[in-house]
């Protein structure tokens, strides 16, 4: 097998080949300085300057054996009279390969390996084979240089640097305003330096001590635009905060606190909080809106209660009236014919005992069996109630029962009566309610009262009408729907058993 031989133009290209080696070794020793993170940084530079002074070793060689012309590297390299000084690559593989386990990186191993083949022992016992070590070793490196920095770009474009911080911060849309301890301005931002500019203050990089004096002066406290706002505060405390308007219409929160160490910086930093500002202001007039409207619904709410108090009292002065005055009606009868014997006078007092019990009883208590007592009630003292009709379930019901004991009251006291006739018909979904007497009829004009105007009121809450006079003698007329939207249910039929007549007492 004959050895491989390098011609004079070949070692001219190993030459240029080591030379550009080498110098992106440079380069990229120079990007690992700047860009490697600072717990790992020392390592690295050690390990790239390690690898630089591997290729510079190399070149210088190389060189030297292209001027003699030896088509052999080894046998060239070792007729040199420092062939010992690449005893310094085996040092240069040693770190490498220990930085290699440490990292745990194969192409780390593999620049070690490269490194421990370029040592004198290595070149002499190969001998002819090393030409292939030095065109492998010039291959890797450059391929490794220019992968290197390949990624030093990637990463100085996608990672921070000082430089990329400072461009970052001042293309920021929050402006930043940083204030050394003797009070100029260390940095400013371009949005800080705008809205300074549009307030009209001192924006360059001169003394700004009196800047957040200025501010106050034009702006309004946070803790206090809140508390007036009536809304509750998102921002952290103990940082001076406060609101400008721009006159662009934008409002700007500006915030100090200061930073650093031993050497204080007082920094100011300038948000727009426009949005924010509005949406707030509508929750304070929000706020105040519902304030007035459950103080309204306060005011309501008592007027409800007090028409409550008073409907009850009504209803309640109406139930006294129509069962006081029943009773009363019948004693002043009893009065009127004499009746003393002890019977009469036992069931007098029967009647006048049940007052209570009947004042006790709500306004939804069995039409049936209350109308049922208001015949019995007056048969007492010689008053005849002859029913014809129906009486119609529900408040209908209840409400004639009211009516018929009103109407039997006034015949009885003012009249004089002796019968009283109820007509009852339901036609049309209306039920139909007359009333008249045999009393004695008067030529004066009908004033109304307590009892009628008692009347009045319970049919019209039903819906109902209402009217009474002389015809010729006192007459009642009541029209109540018992379908529809009235109080009673739609199909509500009238009742279909007739009360009895009860005649009167001999």
């Amino acid at each position: 097998m004959n050895p491989l031989l390098l011609n004079e133009p070949c070692l001219m290209l190993v030459v240029a080949g080591e030379f550009v080696c080498a110098s992106l070794q440079v380069v990229h020793l120079f990007l690992v300085a700047f860009q490697t993170a600072p717990k790992s940084r020392r390592l690295m530079c050690i390990l790239e300057a390690a690898i630089l002074g591997h290729l510079a070793l190399a070149l210088i060689l190389t060189v030297g054996a292209g001027l003699i012309g030896a088509p052999v590297l080894a046998r060239a390299l070792a007729s040199f009279p420092a062939f010992d000084v690449l005893w310094i690559n085996a040092l240069f593989a040693a770190w490498t390969f220990a930085l290699a386990l440490r990292a745990r990186r194969i192409d780390f191993m593999f620049d070690a390996l490269l490194m421990a083949l370029c040592t004198p022992a290595a070149i002499t016992a190969l001998s002819t084979l090393w030409n292939l070590i030095a065109l492998l070793d010039l291959t890797w490196f450059l391929f490794r240089g220019l992968s290197g920095i390949a990624r030093d770009l990637v990463r100085r474009s996608e990672g921070l640097s000082e430089l990329s911080t400072a461009e970052t911060l001042m293309g920021m849309p929050a402006g930043v305003l940083v204030i050394g301890p003797t009070g100029g301005s260390t940095f400013m931002n371009v949005r800080m330096r705008e809205c300074l500019s549009a307030l009209e203050l001192p924006c360059d990089l001169g003394d700004q001590t009196q800047l957040w004096a200025s501010l106050s002066e034009i702006g309004r406290d946070l803790a206090v635009e809140a508390d007036f706002l009536g809304v509750p505060e998102t921002l952290m405390e103990d940082k001076d905060r406060l609101l400008v308007n721009l006159p662009d219409s934008t409002t700007c929160l500006f915030v100090r606190d200061t930073t650093g160490g031993h050497r204080p910086l007082r920094r100011i930093v300038c948000l727009d909080v426009t949005e924010a500002a509005r949406a707030n202001a509508a929750l304070a007039k929000t706020n105040r809106e519902l304030e007035e409207a459950a103080t309204e619904l306060r005011m309501r709410l008592a007027d409800i209660e007090r028409v409550a108090q008073a409907s009850a009292y009504l209803s309640m002065r109406s139930r006294v009236h129509d069962v006081i005055g029943q009773r009363l009606s019948i004693l002043h009868r009893y009065l009127e014919m004499g009746m003393t014997d002890p019977a009469s006078v036992a069931e007098l007092e029967r009647l006048l005992s049940s007052v209570m019990v009947d004042l006790r009883r709500g306004t939804e208590a069995d039409a049936s069996t209350e109308l049922e007592a208001v015949v019995s009630a007056f048969a007492l003292v010689g008053v005849a109630i002859k029913m014809n009709g129906k009486l119609p379930e529900g408040s209908a019901g209840v409400a004639f029962t009211h009516i018929i004991r009103e109407a039997c009251t006034n015949s009885c006291r003012h009249a004089h009566a002796k019968q009283v006739f109820v007509e009852l018909e339901c036609t049309g979904g209306t039920a139909h309610l007359v009333i008249t007497d045999d009393g004695e009829s008067s030529p004066q004009p009908l004033i109304e009262r307590g009892g009628i105007t008692g009347m009045r009121r319970e049919i019209a809450s039903l819906g109902g009408t209402l009217s009474v006079g002389w015809e010729p003698t006192f007459t009642v007329r009541v029209e109540i729907p018992v379908s529809g939207s009235t109080r009673e249910r739609a199909t509500t039929p009238c009742r279909t058993t007739q009360q009895p007549t009860m005649e009167p007492l001999a």
